[in-house]
């Protein structure tokens, strides 16, 4: 099923109260292939968003790049997952992950609005 409007505003606002709104977006695009790309079907659908997944930054030669530290350098962000992606279980696993996430945030009420203060509005003069 292909990603709606609403449920990619209802998962990234979901993201964002979990104060992950700075976290760049990224597509895996692996996932974004369609068997008539070479016959120009360039725009594809995506099926889910997914994370903040820790991904590695690779250097200059394609290797890992590493910290001063001796650690991995990486960074947190949202990746995007295409809807005509070849099928491997990491993959089903994600984008389940991700569908169960994100229904579950379309079932949680949205919180009332505050009451608002009686008398005069702080906006008159």
């Amino acid at each position: 099923m292909s990603l709606t409007v609403a449920r990619l505003h209802k998962a990234l606002g979901s993201l964002v109260e979990a104060g992950h709104g700075r976290k760049p977006v990224c597509i895996n695009k692996e996932t974004f292939r369609h068997p008539c790309e070479m016959d120009g079907a360039v725009v594809l659908g995506v099926e889910a968003v997914v994370g903040p997944e820790w991904i590695g930054t690779a250097d200059d030669d394609g290797g890992q790049k590493m910290n001063a530290d001796g650690s991995e350098s990486g960074r947190h962000v949202v990746i995007l997952i295409g809807s005509d992606s070849p099928t491997s279980p990491e993959l089903d696993r994600m984008v389940e992950k991700a569908w169960q996430r994100f229904e579950k945030a379309l079932q949680t009420p949205t919180p009332a609005a505050a009451p608002q203060p009686q008398g005069k509005d702080s906006n008159e003069r």
